[in-house]
Formats: structure tokens, C-alpha cells, sequence
């Protein structure tokens, strides 16, 4: 009779966990536990609950109470790697997962977590297989179905993998599944189309930078380029390293003819959560001598970060070594040698010439450098020339400011504006060996940011201190190098 009163339990606690119930479903797997102390199963059930609602600290802790009684539980141990990847402590995820891959090399959630701290180190072709081998072990686990669909090339097949994912994740977030069916939508209108073609690369290049004003205080809002589209007159979008692609304003659109081929979302910093836009392909793009086909270019009504063109991310460049000359406002780039090779299949190198540069940790188009804040604690902060001010997330601040206090500062993000910041004083950074003195940061609560990217951002370095250094950017293998600019 207890046998089936657990099991009772368990499919309880399993279902509420499905259907997005989660502070139920934690309850009901600890009622499990509590029935069964040796319950492995509702022990991980309880800590990927706590995980899911983005309580961070409660899980580290439970599943390292979990662990001390359960040592060599290899789903615990990988649960661990899983908390410590969200929390930026990628060495010790790495330690985790790789404990609990000695234990069961057939864990598919092992094998996923394995592949995204080789994709965050763009060591994209092994991620791929690790992917791929976590899809053939359990291929109705949604968070492997989506890794493994990107993986694909064939855009039908990458449908038909994404749509599978819909039917299986049926308790995540709906906004991220809105994104996946924005994204189908976007594959089918394009079909086999290839995107993004640099037509007759020059060896080097250089395009000179504006700066755009409006920032608060009246500073400066950040770098500006000018590009052009179809044939029309450029225009001067936002140089954003902390974003990807293009996005530009509706009546922009219009006037170079780029229309809306599917619906999109924009998201970013700020608390109003994410923005209807739409993507459109643009038959030709050009930055200075650089010529581009069929660039895929997000829509927006709104403005975009406060700039009333749009932004470009520094991404778009990626198949160049990107030398940002912030004091010169100068965009030097060189043609990268392996920049024919795809992407995908692909693993980072230390080129010749790039042995001072220092690795950072890759999610999609955002780079973030390991950094020491206040000499006391380190952090990963985003690279982010289009923040028109330096930052630091309030956790952060609270652990190396001896001076916060609310701040009088009205901050605007792709997502709206933040309602609470601080301003946090007396906080040194250190990153990539160069000292970065602040009297004062704008603060806020980075939570909805880090849950999005899955990792812990700790702050951004933005436009201020950009504008000072010599920044060169290695996108294809995760480097970048900062001097001082002369």
C-alpha cells in the first residue's frame, strides 16, 4: 500500500511540474521526500522546480544537502553543474558535469550541459555533438530538443524539430515559446534562402564611428555608423556590442523598402517585458566599402533603446577581427582567415597574433568578460558599447559597494524602462588586466535579464568606458583584447 502511496505521490508531484504548477509541484515533492528520504527522483524533481522559478540560492543549497547524502547520485551532481552554470561559475559546472559523466555517460542532461559550456567557449562543433548525442539518449527532453534543433541546417528539419519542442515543453515560459513559433514562422518564409552574404570581402577595412547623443545627464549615447539598405540614403544606427543583428525603426523600413516577412519579439533591459516587432530581409546592406545580401532585419514600432534610427550589433562584422578605436571613433576591421568556414562547425582557436587576448563567455551575440569588482568579488559583465552608462546588478553592489542609494536616474532599455535603480559608489573593475576607476554605477535588479540568458550577469560595461580603450573583438573565437586608447 505505501508503494503505490509514493507512487501516487510522485506522478502527482511530476504532473503539477508539467503543467507549470511549480510552487505545488514543489510542495508535492517534498511531501514525496518526506515519505522517502531515499526518493532520488523527487529530490531532483524539487531542485529543477526551485530552478525553473529562478530560485537560484534555494536550489544551490538544497541540492548541495541532497549531494552530501547522496555523493555519487549522477542526476544531483548534474543538477549542481546546471545551478552553477546559471550562476556564472562555469569551472565548477564543468567539475560537476563531468563527475556525473564518469558516473553514467549516457545522462542526457549531462551530455546538455556539457554542450552549453562548449558553445558559451564557441567550441561550437563539439557542442553540436554533445547536443546531438543528449537528443539520441532522450529526445523528448524539451531543453534537448531545442539545443539539438539548432544543430540542424535544413530549415525543414529545424521546423520539425521546434514544433516537436512545442508539444513537449509544456511548462515553459509562454513568451520563450512565442519566440520558437516567431522563429518557425521565420524559417518558413525563408526557406533556403542564405542570409547574410559578405559579397567580395576586402582584406581590411575601415568605417568611421559618430557619437549619438541623448544619454543621461546629456552624455553621449554611444558610437554611431552609418549604413544603407536597397540603395537608400544611410542612415546612423547605434553600434551596439551587446546586441545582435539589426533593428530598425518601421518608417525606416519603409523608406529602404525592407518588409515584413514574419512576426518577432525584441528583448533586452527593462521591466516591460518584450516587444512586438516583425523581420524582413533586406537585398542588400552596406557599412562604408562592405557590401551584404539578403540581411535579415528586425522591425520594431517603438524605438530602440532610446535611439530613433535603430542599432546595428557588431556581430553583423563577426567574420572580421573588429578593432574598435573608442578615442579616434574609428571601426578598423580585418578579414578573418577561417571566416569561409561555417560557423556551426566550428571550434575556437587562439589565431596567430591573438595570444594576449582574453577569452570571454559567449551566449549567442552577448560577450561577458570575468571581472573583479571592488577587488573583492568577481562577476561576468556583458561588453556593451549601446548602454549609454556603466552598470552593476544590485547583487553584486550589495556585496562590494559600501554606498547604495536610490537612484534619480531614469533608465530605458530595448524593453522598457527599469523602474527601480541605485547608484552604487566606490566600485573599481578590473577586467582583462586593465583597471577601471568609478566614483559612482547605476544599479539594478539583473534578475529578469539573467534568467533570459540562463547565466549571471553581473554588470556592463558600457559606452563610458568603451569610448576610452581600444577595443578588438574576435566573435568566431570568443577573444577580445583592451588597450588604452591614445
Amino acid at each position: 500500500m505505501l508503494k503505490f502511496l509514493l507512487l501516487a505521490i510522485a506522478l502527482d508531484a511530476n504532473g503539477l511540474y508539467w503543467s507549470g504548477r511549480f510552487d505545488e509541484a514543489a510542495a508535492a515533492y517534498r511531501r514525496s521526500i518526506s515519505a522517502n528520504a531515499s526518493d532520488i527522483a523527487a529530490k531532483a524533481g524539487l531542485v529543477r522546480t526551485l530552478l525553473k522559478q529562478d530560485k537560484v540560492a534555494e536550489s544551490d543549497e538544497t541540492v548541495r544537502n541532497f549531494i552530501a547524502a547522496h555523493a555519487q547520485e549522477p542526476t544531483l551532481l548534474t543538477l549542481a553543474g546546471d545551478i552553477q552554470f546559471r550562476q556564472g561559475l562555469f569551472d565548477d559546472a564543468r567539475t560537476s558535469y563531468l563527475r556525473s559523466f564518469a558516473i553514467d555517460k549516457n545522462n542526457a542532461r549531462t551530455l546538455l550541459g556539457l554542450g552549453r559550456l562548449h558553445a558559451a567557449e564557441k567550441h561550437n562543433r563539439t557542442a553540436a555533438e554533445f547536443f546531438r548525442h543528449a537528443y539520441a539518449f532522450d529526445p523528448n527532453d524539451p531543453d534537448v530538443i531545442k539545443e539539438w534543433a539548432d544543430t540542424l541546417e535544413n530549415p525543414e528539419d529545424e521546423i520539425a524539430a521546434l514544433e516537436k519542442y512545442l508539444l513537449k515543453a509544456t511548462n515553459e515560459d509562454p513568451e520563450k515559446l512565442l519566440d520558437v513559433r516567431n522563429h518557425i514562422g521565420y524559417l518558413a518564409a525563408i526557406g533556403n534562402r542564405k542570409t547574410a552574404t559578405l559579397i567580395n570581402p576586402p582584406e581590411s577595412a575601415s568605417v568611421r564611428l559618430t557619437v549619438i547623443e541623448g544619454g543621461p545627464r546629456n552624455a553621449p549615447r554611444g558610437f554611431g555608423i552609418a549604413i544603407a539598405m536597397n540603395g537608400g540614403k544611410p542612415a546612423s544606427l547605434l553600434f551596439d556590442t551587446g546586441a545582435g543583428g539589426i533593428t530598425i525603426h518601421r518608417k525606416l523600413a519603409q523608406k529602404w523598402g525592407v518588409k515584413p516577412l514574419a512576426s518577432s519579439r525584441l528583448r533586452g533591459v527593462g521591466d516591460s517585458g518584450s516587444r512586438t516587432a516583425s523581420i524582413g530581409i533586406a537585398d542588400e546592406l552596406r557599412i562604408g566599402d562592405l557590401i551584404f545580401r539578403d540581411v535579415p532585419v528586425t522591425i520594431s514600432d517603438q524605438k530602440s533603446a532610446g535611439t530613433d534610427a535603430g542599432l546595428i550589433g557588431s556581430n553583423v562584422l563577426q567574420s572580421f577581427l573588429t578593432t574598435i578605436d573608442g578615442p579616434k571613433r574609428m571601426l578598423r576591421l580585418r578579414l578573418l582567415r577561417e571566416a569561409s568556414e561555417k560557423t556551426a562547425g566550428y571550434d575556437a582557436i587562439v589565431p596567430p597574433g591573438e595570444e594576449d587576448f582574453t577569452h570571454v563567455r559567449s551566449f549567442n551575440h552577448l560577450m561577458l568578460v570575468d571581472t573583479l569588482a571592488g577587488g573583492k568579488k568577481r562577476g561576468w559583465f556583458l561588453i556593451d558599447s549601446g548602454a549609454s552608462s556603466n552598470m552593476i546588478s544590485l547583487t553584486l553592489a550589495r556585496s562590494v559597494s559600501s554606498y547604495i542609494a536610490p537612484g534619480t536616474i531614469q533608465l530605458t532599455g530595448v524593453s522598457g524602462r527599469i523602474d527601480q535603480s541605485y547608484t552604487a559608489r566606490g566600485v573599481d573593475l578590473l577586467f582583462a588586466g586593465l583597471r577601471n576607476p568609478h566614483r559612482e554605477m547605476i544599479s539594478f535588479d539583473f534578475q529578469k535579464l539573467n534568467k533570459s540568458v540562463r547565466t549571471e550577469i553581473s554588470g556592463l560595461l558600457g559606452f563610458p568606458t568603451l569610448e576610452t580603450l581600444v577595443t578588438t573583438i574576435d566573435y568566431r573565437n570568443g577573444l577580445v583584447k583592451f588597450q588604452k586608447g591614445k
